[in-house]
């Protein structure tokens, strides 16, 4: 009998110094930007995007592209290492198919097309850009150069009035304003744990897409696995509808998004830089629009996306 209790005792013992040691011996990593001043970042990023909605009985699908290649330049590196870095849209495409209104294909790298109103505030974009100050975490404190950017994009028709132009601009602040601009480059810089973590280890965040969709983003992330100085880490987001300034189309009123959903996917880290080296994020959000104007209506809506970047060649 006093053999038995010795050798559950001896086996408790054995089982719980090996986890002790298991754990003592997982490697914790900080995982944060770590850049230099002068430091050049160039990425290609896209967002593609089936989008499924019903009007007034109609059935619309529209498939919907986007792609940006930036330059992201490392300009100041402050005493609390805050990084002033200077973004630059090097070439921009867009495509839309399934538009009642006619199918758009714009690619910066083929100048010799035909420039239409759809596309004019999107060929603007190309060599013009803004400024952020982001800390180590990846949190944007500041955004600059965003109106002057909006004031290229709305001169580019030289065709509109003054007022025509302004309300355009209302429009395109809602994707290229200053909290547009923050809440965009939120899913680049906003990622990173407050402390280190080892291969489990998870941490949350919340982000708030108020300026257009107003969606309100849980972020759950985790540290999947560490190769060879790149981290792969997960993200698993709920999206909860958090209200929103809604978007105004000049000539047919405001319309509100009322949305929730979810999405995942995994990046790819430079451990040394914290810089991120490639992802891809599947969004899955559905609800309704509610247009507010002359002719006030509601319809549901899905918006299936997936978002990739990945560093140039």
């Amino acid at each position: 009998m006093n053999q038995n209790v010795y050798r559950i005792a001896f086996t408790f013992l054995f089982v719980m110094a090996f986890q002790l040691h298991s754990t003592f011996g997982q490697k914790k990593v900080k995982l944060q930007l770590n850049l230099k001043k002068g430091d050049v970042f160039k990425t290609v990023e896209s967002i593609n995007q089936d989008i499924a909605q019903t009007i007034m009985g109609m059935d619309q699908n529209i498939q919907q592209n986007f792609g940006m290649d930036y330059a992201y330049e490392v300009l100041e590196v402050d005493p609390n290492k805050n990084y002033r870095i200077k973004v630059t849209y090097e070439r921009v495409r867009y495509e839309q198919k399934g538009n009642p209104m006619g199918d758009v294909a714009y690619d910066s790298g083929n100048p010799s097309q035909e420039l239409n109103d759809q596309v004019k505030s999107y060929a603007a974009l190309v060599g013009q850009g803004f400024q952020l100050t982001v800390t180590p975490t990846g949190k944007i404190k500041e955004v600059r150069g965003a109106d002057e950017l909006l004031t290229n994009m709305v001169d580019s028709y030289d065709n509109l009035e003054e007022t025509q132009k302004e309300q355009l601009k209302q429009t395109l602040s809602k994707q290229f304003g200053n909290e547009a601009i923050r809440e965009n480059m939120a899913f680049v810089f906003d990622i990173y744990p407050e402390e280190k973590v080892s291969v489990g280890d998870e941490w949350s965040k919340t982000l708030s897409l108020t300026s257009a969709l107003g969606l309100k983003l849980t972020n759950t992330w985790k540290l999947v696995a560490l190769n060879g100085g790149v981290a792969e880490v997960q993200v698993k987001s709920v999206a909860e509808n958090a209200g929103g300034s809604g978007m105004e189309v000049p000539g047919v009123g405001k319309m509100n998004y009322n949305l929730s959903g979810t999405q995942e996917g995994m990046l790819s880290l430079d451990q040394k830089s914290g810089w991120t080296k490639g992802a891809e994020v599947k969004q899955d959000f559905s609800g309704d629009v509610e247009l507010e104007g002359a002719m006030s209506m509601t319809w549901p809506i899905t918006i299936k996306s997936v978002r990739k970047m990945h560093m140039a060649d």
